[in-house]
C-alpha cells in the first residue's frame, strides 16, 4: 500500500501490476452489467412476443367475425333481391340518382 501511495505522491504513473486488480474489477462489473441487461432484454422480448401473439389471435378472431357478418349481410341482401326484384331495382335506381347528384356538386 505504501508503494502505491508513494507512486501516487511522486506523480509517477502506476505500474501494470498496480492497475491489474482495478482493470479486473472494472471488467467484472462490466460483465455483470451486460449479463443483467441481457437477462432483462430476454424478459422484455418474451413479454413482447406474448403480447404480439395475443394481438395476432385477437385480430384473427375479429377478422373471422367480420367475415361472418359480411356473409350474413350478403345473404340477406341476396334473399331480399330474390323476393322483391322490382323493389330492389327501384332502390338501386334511386341510389344511382342520388349518387350522380352528389358527384355533380
Amino acid at each position: 500500500m505504501s508503494s502505491n501511495r508513494n507512486s501516487q505522491l511522486s506523480g509517477a504513473t502506476p505500474s501494470t501490476e498496480e492497475l491489474a486488480p482495478t482493470s479486473r474489477r472494472v471488467s467484472a462489473i462490466a460483465h455483470e452489467a451486460i449479463d443483467s441487461a441481457s437477462e432483462k432484454a430476454e424478459e422484455v422480448e418474451k413479454k413482447l412476443r406474448q403480447e404480439a401473439e395475443r394481438i395476432a389471435n385477437k385480430s384473427s378472431e375479429t377478422a373471422a367475425e367480420a367475415k361472418k357478418r359480411l356473409d350474413a349481410s350478403i345473404n340477406g341482401l341476396d334473399e331480399f333481391i330474390r323476393r322483391r326484384p322490382f323493389t330492389a331495382a327501384g332502390i338501386a335506381f334511386a341510389a344511382g340518382v342520388v349518387g350522380a347528384l352528389l358527384i355533380k356538386k
